[in-house]
Formats: C-alpha cells, structure tokens, sequence
C-alpha cells in the first residue's frame, strides 16, 4: 500500500504551480498601473509564500533547474547586493531597499523560470502583459481627454492619476507589444490585433504629449528597428512616412512641444544644457563613487542624499567650478532625501554596488543575450523571430538608462519579466 501510494502523482503540486502562475500574472498586470499598491502587495507576498512552499516541496531539484548562465548571474548578483549592503555605510536602509524593490525583480523571474514550463503558459503571461498595457493605456487617455489636452502640461502628465511615468513604462510596453503583434498574435481575433495597434497609436501621441525626448526616441526607434527584425520591412514604409509626418507637425508647433525642436541639434547630446545639466550630475556622483569604487554604498539610491550631506560634498563643491553640481544636489542648501539620483544607470549601479556589482550585472546580460543569439538565425519559426525581435525592446531600454537609471520599479520588473520569458521560452521551444 505505501508502494502504491508512492506512485500516486501528488495533485497539491499541481494546484501550488496553477496558483504561482496566477498570483505571478496577477502581479505583472498590476505592475503600470497607478494607485493599485494595496493589491500588488498582497499579490507579491502571496507569491512569495507559495515560492517558499515550493522551494521546500522540490528541494535540490529546484536548484538543478535554474543551472543557466543567466539565472546564476542574477542570483549572484541578488547575493552582492546584500552583502554590499551590510557591508555599507548604511545597511539597515540598503536592506530594506533590497526588501522592496530587488526582492520582486528576483521572485518575478525565478517563479517565471521554474513555473512556466510549457509554450502555452509563457504566451498566456505575454497576453497579460499586452492587456495591461491596454488598460494603462486606455485609463491615461481618458484622463487626458476628461482634463482636457490643452491644460496640460509636462509636470500634470508626470503626476497625473494614472500617466504618473506612463511615458518610462511605455519604453518597454510599446515595443513588447510591438514584437508580439509581429511574431506572436498569428492566432489571436482580428478585434484583440485592432485593439493591440489603437493602444500603440495612442500610447505615441501621449508620449508626445508628456514632452520626455529620450522616451520618444526610445519608441521610435523600436518602431523601426522590431519590423527589420522581423521581417516586417514593409511596414517600415508606414512607420516611417507616420514618424516625419508627426516630426514635421511638432517641429512647427509652440509651447510644451518645442522642446523636441532640440532633437535636431547635434548640441543637445553632448552639452551640458541640452542634456539637461545631466554632465553636472554625472560629475557629482562621480567623485561620490570613486570613494567606494569596488563595493559601493548598498542597495537604494535614495540615499545618495544621506552620502551627501554627512561626507562632506556640500563643502566640495562650493569650490566646485561647476555651479550645477551644488544647484542639483542641494537647490535649498542640504541634499533631500529621494530628491536626488545619479540619473544613470551605469552610475546607480556603482553608487549602490560598485565594480563587483557592475561586473555581475553585466554577466548576467551578456549570458541572456548569449542565449537569444543562439536562435536568432532561423526566421521562419515564430519563435526564433520573436528571439530576433526582442533586440528591438532591448535596445530601447538601455536608451532610456542613457539620461536615467531605471534599476528598480515597472520598468527594471518588466525587462526582468521579459528575459525570465525568452529563456522559459528557450526551454520549452527545446523540449527541456
């Protein structure tokens, strides 16, 4: 009878993986959306829960499948920021950084990796991802059109109800669901493909309308880059013609659009006006860096504030020859706590981690995009194009981390979600 009873399959374990996937779903449809906080938490330490039950049911054989190159970048990485954070000037505050941001980029991608087993699952998760975007979308419009266009203004959009960093998380959403409508949306109704393309046209002319320069190019450029990759090259003679066009429209236009006149002077990427004194910034949080150059300061960036008025920086750059530097990090004479950031991401990740932190985060990239350039060959099968494709969401994201350091929050989750896909799809796509 206790034989029997071995070979009989367990259905609790069944019903634990059914749950992950639908607490894991829930969670990254919450993740654009504004003032849902209450229930992306209560979504998060359920999944969390469920994952500690499921690490203790599958022991061992939970490690043994996570043996990517990418999987153990990441959990290396994961384990260097918590040592760099006790390890800091301010361990008690980088922790509970870690706690509430890193911790859900990580349970996001390992439950992605361990519980989508299968094609079916994994494509479910990208339709979720589609549909979120369509909400957000649909919500920032109608805010838009019940303010009224013409009493907007960069500052409302950016704290809007709903459009509060619409324009950033749209640097992964449009061209995600750019490349799924390419590659993966074969199947789907003609009225879920209809809606899928009014979201993409409205979500570029409230990108537009929210004035972020390096946000639009970021689309624009995955807008042309996703169908070469594809294979879509006649959709380029549409996009394009559609891009001058609007180009052309807010080249003549005054007010709150002008500022993307600056996108035609070549002084606007290399000076420190046109990018927005982000030279100065850099240099402040350069000589900041240098002093802990190998460890960093800990998790979290906010507290680059804290680093600044007890190290003595507001005394250095009194006699700073660049006014901008003391201007940005201390306009009212002290730097305010989560008021001031490196505004790139290379420089975050040497604030809080140093070397050893960029080094781990750069293997864990390299070893994903090692994985994807070994199907991007084959363009017949849709998922060798979706491979080919996701260049085109990648590329973007690291534009916009040019000018700014989207290490933590929706952003950083859903590029984190994504490549947790490719590699689950990888697996699934070779029978593993």
């Amino acid at each position: 009878m206790t034989s029997s009873a071995r070979q009989i399959p367990r259905p609790a374990d069944g019903r634990l993986a059914q749950a992950m996937r639908f607490l894991l779903m829930a969670l990254v449809f919450l993740q654009p959306i504004n003032h849902v906080n209450a229930l992306r938490l209560i979504s998060l330490y359920l999944l969390l829960g469920l994952f500690c039950v499921s690490l203790l049911q599958k022991g061992r054989g939970f490690l043994a499948g996570l043996g990517t190159p990418a999987t153990l970048a990441l959990l290396a990485l994961a384990g260097w920021a918590v040592i760099a954070s006790v390890i800091g000037p301010y361990p008690l505050e980088s922790l509970n950084a870690a706690r509430k941001s890193l911790m859900p980029q990580i349970l996001l991608f390992l439950v992605i990796i361990s519980e989508f087993r299968s094609p079916d699952q994994i494509k479910n998760l990208f339709k979720v991802i589609v549909f979120s975007f369509v909400v957000t979308t649909a919500l920032s419009a109608w805010e838009i059109l019940r303010i009224g266009i013409g009493a907007f203004n960069v500052g409302m959009l950016n704290h809007g109800m709903f459009l509060g960093g619409y324009a950033s998380n749209a640097g992964f959403y449009f061209p995600f669901t750019l490349l799924w409508l390419f590659t993966l949306a074969g199947n789907a109704r003609a009225l879920v493909k209809a809606i899928a393309i009014i979201t993409l046209i409205c979500s570029y002319f409230i990108i537009l309308l929210y004035n972020s320069r390096t946000a639009l190019i970021a689309v624009s450029l995955s807008a042309l880059l996703i169908p070469l990759l594809t294979g879509r090259r006649r959709t380029i003679l549409v996009i394009v013609p559609l891009l001058l066009f609007i180009a052309a429209v807010t080249l003549f236009t005054g007010g709150e659009l002008a500022k993307y006149k600056s996108l035609g002077n070549p002084e606007t990427y290399v000076t420190n006006t046109g990018l927005s004194i982000r030279l100065s910034i850099w240099r402040g949080v350069g000589g900041i860096v240098r002093e802990r150059l190998i460890t960093g300061y800990g998790y979290g960036w906010k507290k680059l504030a804290w680093v600044v008025n007890n190290n003595g920086w507001l005394a250095r750059w009194k006699n700073n020859p660049d006014p901008n530097i003391l201007a940005y990090y201390a306009p009212q004479g002290a730097a305010g706590y989560g008021r001031v950031n490196p505004h790139s991401l290379l420089l975050q990740i040497l604030f809080e981690l140093g070397l050893v932190g960029l080094a781990l985060y750069a293997s864990f990239w390299l070893s994903a995009l090692k994985s994807i350039a070994a199907r991007i060959h084959d363009r017949t099968r849709a998922p060798d194009l979706f491979m080919r494709g996701s260049l085109g969401v990648i590329l973007p994201f690291f534009l916009l981390n040019v000018t700014n350091g989207y290490w933590e929050g929706t952003l950083a989750n859903m590029i984190l979600v994504f490549l947790a896909c490719i590699l689950a799809l990888l697996r699934a796509d070779a029978g593993n």
